[in-house]
Parts: structure tokens; C-alpha cells; sequence
């Protein structure tokens, strides 16, 4: 525990970073997607993944240069870092159904993680009005499209496997 209370936690600053490696944990594993997956839906999700995440990460950097701001890592950011090469070497172990399987999970989880932390954390204790604005009216809605695809998408793999 650093003492820190949850306002200096959770500065600009360190929401940013906390934005960024988000965005990473996203598209990563969507290019892995769009190499590895035969599933038109997981492919179609993948890219989608991809060209949104990509968007948000160039708005995020377009405010952080009109506010002359850097990112600034803490325990939230470097965790999600330390993370996300374990993640993406274990989907890079697997192939077919094995990886589309491994994908869903892992996307599952990331986008519930990430939904929990905005309403948790990253909007209730956002100071600046513009990243406040942008969690609370770009990010999480996309957030929540993309928990609810993900989910259909599991459902379907389950509905085709049962059949």
C-alpha cells in the first residue's frame, strides 16, 4: 500500500495510463485474433476491437497534448502491464478452438474489469472535466457494447458446440 488516498491514486495523470495500457490490453490480443481465429465473428469482433481502441487511444493522446500532460504510471497501470504479456503468450500457445476459446475468456474478463474499474474508480474520481466527459460518454458505453458482443459471441460458440 502506498498511503496514497484514492484523489492521488487516481490523478489525470494516472487515469491516462491506466487509459493507455487498457487500450493495449485490447488491441493486442485482437491482432492475435485476426491471425489465429478462423471464427468470422471473432475475427469481425477483433477488428472492431482494433480500429476502437486505436481511436481511443489517439483521442486520449490528443487531450494529454492540448493539456501539455504525460501519463504517470501507478500500481493499477503497471499491474495491467505486468499482465499482459503473460496473457498474450499463453493465446499465442494455442490454435483453433483452443485459442477462440482462450480469446473470449480474455476479453471477457478484461472488458468486465475494465467496466468495474471506470465505475469504481476512473469516473467517480476523475478531476478533469474533459477525461471525465470522455470515460463517462465515449469509454464506457464502448465498454459495455463490447461486453455484451463478447458475451453473444460466447453464447454462440456454446450454442455450436452443444448442437
Amino acid at each position: 500500500a502506498t498511503g496514497d488516498s484514492p484523489a492521488k491514486m487516481f490523478t489525470p495523470a494516472k487515469i491516462a495510463a491506466v487509459a493507455t495500457i487498457s487500450n493495449i490490453n485490447e488491441i493486442d490480443p485482437s491482432r492475435e485474433a485476426l491471425t489465429r481465429s478462423q471464427n468470422p465473428a471473432i475475427q469481425s469482433y477483433a477488428r472492431d476491437m482494433i480500429a476502437e481502441h486505436t481511436r481511443f487511444e489517439q483521442q486520449l493522446r490528443d487531450m494529454l497534448n492540448r493539456k501539455k500532460m504525460l501519463e504517470e504510471d501507478n500500481a493499477l497501470s503497471l499491474q495491467l502491464k505486468r499482465n499482459a504479456q503473460p496473457t498474450l503468450d499463453s493465446l499465442r500457445s494455442k490454435q483453433g478452438m483452443e485459442f477462440d476459446k482462450a480469446y473470449v475468456n480474455q476479453q471477457l474478463e478484461s472488458h468486465d474489469i475494465t467496466l468495474k474499474t471506470l465505475d469504481t474508480s476512473l469516473i467517480p474520481l476523475a478531476t478533469d472535466p474533459d477525461m471525465k466527459t470522455m470515460l463517462q460518454n465515449q469509454v464506457r458505453p464502448a465498454v459495455v457494447r463490447h461486453l455484451e458482443r463478447i458475451k453473444q459471441i460466447q453464447n454462440a460458440m456454446i450454442a455450436g458446440r452443444a448442437s
